[in-house]
């Protein structure tokens, strides 16, 4: 059974991996890292090894060329990893529900860049037209937690 805290610890580990390239291409969002800290929240650091070991796998080339954008595997890899673990299943579990998550969450990610992150767009414009920095920092600042 997932707990408040447990779900608030699980949501500042997806944060942290999110927060990754503020500390450099420091790896955080593979789900070999995202998936044994999963498994320490979650009480089972073993289980959270093996399914981030498999999830690492089904993920192995999920990175951007180009145009192109894979599905969202911080969020895929640490849910499917908190259900297969809260449920007492095994890591065919972890896969069965990481990968559908990663792209339902790329989807999400994708509405929101269409539809709300032009607002904070221009509206660093019209602060940029006022010369007011402060303002255009904290539109990046708003807009930034859309991006994660």
């Amino acid at each position: 059974m997932i707990t408040p805290v447990t779900a608030i610890l699980l949501a500042l580990t997806a944060m942290l991996a999110n927060g990754e390239y503020f500390l450099g291409s420091s790896m955080l969002s593979r789900p070999l890292i995202t998936c044994t800290i999963a498994g320490l929240i979650m009480g089972d650091v073993r289980t959270g090894i093996i399914m981030g070991a498999s999830l690492e796998l089904a993920f192995v080339g999920s990175f951007s060329i180009g145009a192109s954008i894979p599905p969202e595997i911080i969020s895929g890899s640490i849910l499917g990893t908190a259900f297969a673990i809260g449920a007492g299943k095994s890591t065919a579990v972890a896969l069965t529900l990481g990968i559908p998550i990663a792209s339902l969450v790329l989807v999400i990610k994708n509405l929101c860049f269409i539809f709300i992150l032009p607002y904070f767009v221009h509206k660093a414009d019209r602060y940029a037209e006022k010369a007011d920095g402060s303002g255009i920092g904290r539109m990046n600042v708003l807009g930034g937690f859309f991006l994660s």
